[in-house]
């Protein structure tokens, strides 16, 4: 049993009649508690194992798309260094080309828990890397996995603090306003002033009103405009 439920059965059984005494049933109902703890405790560490594997499963795609925003937003994508000078790789190139056409690179791929986000190419000079270089190519491209890892996060956390420093100062100006048009005014000049905003329109318009006979589809201003030129008030 466990808590107060019943998921299996102990059976024992003998050939002889009442061949268990009372001291016996104890002993066996001990053992079956013991086996009951541990079913439970098996079910309850596969339910964990499964939830983890979920976990990890759904934080995998969240870092992929992190990183698929990531990399769309960025110009350079990465350099090239041909034993001169690092050139930079944008994000409209194909992959990075030998300086000769029948040299094969080593890839390494950069991986972040299970996601490649890039890749470590190296052109050697003899035809075959040793063993003892493949594993230093291949621990340099952990480590500068790990180290992208970190500079993307702390890129993100700036980014949401711009937002929250954006928001706050937003909401400051519309506070000090005490009456309707003005909260308005304000907050179409203040998200007009947003970096990625183009144009920005902040008006009051009820669910009823947006429904009602004559008002068509639109539910911005222009289309309130038209259908009061066309004789709606």
């Amino acid at each position: 049993m466990v808590s107060n439920q019943v998921i299996g059965a102990l059976d024992v059984q003998s050939r002889e009649a009442e061949a268990f005494d009372e001291e016996s049933i104890t002993i066996l109902q001990v053992v079956a508690d013991q086996l009951a703890i541990a079913i439970q405790n098996a079910r309850l560490l596969q339910e964990v194992q499964s939830n983890l594997e979920e976990l990890e499963t759904a934080y995998g795609r969240y870092d992929l798309q992190a990183w698929e925003r990531f990399v769309q937003t960025r110009d350079i994508i990465g350099y090239r260094y041909d034993g001169s000078e690092a050139a930079p790789i944008t994000r409209q190139e194909a992959e990075p080309q030998a300086l000769s056409s029948e040299a094969k690179p080593l890839s390494i791929p950069l991986q972040v828990r299970g996601n490649v986000i890039g890749s470590l190419d190296a052109w050697p000079e003899k035809e075959q890397l040793s063993d003892d270089e493949i594993y230093l190519l291949t621990m340099v491209g952990t480590r500068i996995s790990q180290i992208l890892e970190s500079a993307r996060l702390f890129e993100e956390t700036q980014t949401r603090a711009a937002h929250e420093e954006a928001i706050n100062r937003l909401t400051a100006s519309i506070a000090r306003s005490l009456d309707a048009d003005s909260v308005l005014q304000i907050a179409a000049r203040e998200l007009g002033s947003l970096p990625a905003v183009v144009q920005a329109a902040v008006y009051l318009e009820t669910q009823s009103l947006m429904q009602a006979p004559g008002n068509g589809d639109g539910h911005g201003p222009e289309d309130q405009d038209s259908n009061q030129g066309g004789g709606q008030s």
